[in-house]
């Protein structure tokens, strides 16, 4: 068959043939050899008018197996031509071997009666007649059904049986030990007779007292004496005070000037920049009093020069602050000049 019609062998000057042809397949329209060993499936159907003829339908596929043919061939591409749909009558397929030469051996070919409708009155499709009982399978027993009744195995018997519902697994089934009996490593243990699950919580008792005291030792937690005091730190707090027992020192943040953080009023670090310490107070970043080290010794120092000039003094000027200026015995404003490290520059005209 093809989408254009439907081809007719019915032998030498219509004398029809009187036996099956295993050894082809219609393959879209053309015959071809059925692979070695494999097997096709030819629809059979005969004419109420005409019982002495049989017409076949060559299969459209071709199978590895008796099994996997009779459980795929309906899904064929398969077309039926006009006469045999509104005349003949269905009498089933034949799975039969490309090689076949004996349809009564079992290896070579099946016979698939016809149902009403055009369908099987048995075939493997994977499951069982239409009409079976579940107790039909030869590994299920089936006693007295009643409602609400699954099946489960019984490895005793070896078959499945129906029996009451347990009900299955439902929040209700959980229970946990009461508060105190706590005891081994938590494990939830299962009640074949009431079909509950029981989770027995761990016992941290003696783990909690290896691993958190009050000593110290590396690699134990420690803990609290009261509500803000780690008993084995040297940090302690009392009446808002934070202090720390030790002769050793503590480090604060350090980094350069553009490390800065948005200052909040309070902040304290040291700056890389400047190596100095400095703090966030009024809005601005400031270096602390006394920061910078050294003794506070005042150092004198005299140049001469006019007009605009630059001077190099012993020590580097940490702050414009902390140096003064004077020309001619007349205190200059720091307008008048730039301190970078140890260098002074006096702007033009600045020295008369």
């Amino acid at each position: 068959s093809t989408a254009s019609g439907f081809t007719k062998d019915n032998g030498v000057a219509g004398a029809g043939f009187t036996s099956i042809d295993p050894s082809k397949y219609d393959n879209n329209g053309t015959l071809t050899t059925v692979s070695g060993g494999n097997y096709s499936v030819q629809r059979l159907y005969h004419f109420p008018n005409n019982t002495n003829v049989i017409v076949a339908y060559y299969g459209k596929d071709e199978y590895a197996s008796i099994d996997e043919a009779e459980k795929n061939y309906l899904l064929e591409n398969f077309q039926e031509a006009n006469n045999t749909a509104t005349q003949a009558i269905f009498l089933g397929v034949l799975i039969v071997k490309g090689n076949a030469s004996n349809l009564s051996n079992a290896s070579q070919a099946k016979i698939l009666t016809g149902g009403i409708f055009r369908s099987l009155s048995a075939a493997n499709l994977g499951g069982v007649a239409a009409n079976s009982a579940l107790s039909d399978l030869s590994d299920v027993a089936i006693t007295s059904p009643t409602n609400g009744q699954v099946v489960k195995y019984n490895s005793t018997t070896g078959q499945f049986e129906n029996q009451a519902d347990a009900g299955g697994i439902q929040l209700t089934d959980l229970s946990v030990g009461a508060e105190g009996t706590a005891a081994g490593d938590g494990d939830i243990s299962y009640n074949n007779t009431t079909g509950v699950f029981t989770y027995t919580p761990p016992d941290l008792s003696t783990y909690l007292t290896s691993a958190i005291d009050g000593t110290g030792t590396p690699g134990v937690l420690p803990k609290m004496s009261d509500s803000d005091t780690i008993t084995d730190s040297v940090i302690s707090e009392s009446g808002q005070v934070v202090n720390i027992d030790t002769t050793g020192a503590i480090r604060i943040p350090d980094g350069n000037t553009s490390a800065r953080p948005a200052g909040i009023n309070g902040m304290f670090r040291y700056n890389t920049d400047d190596n100095q310490f400095e703090g966030y107070t009024d809005g601005a970043w400031g270096a602390i009093a006394g920061s910078g080290g050294g003794s506070g010794e005042i150092v004198k120092q005299t140049f001469s020069a006019t007009g605009s000039a630059s001077f190099s003094l012993s020590d580097t000027i940490v702050d414009i602050d902390n140096v003064n200026v004077y020309v001619s015995g007349v205190y200059q404003y720091p307008s008048n000049y730039t301190v970078s490290g140890n260098t002074v520059t006096f702007a033009a005209g600045s020295i008369p």
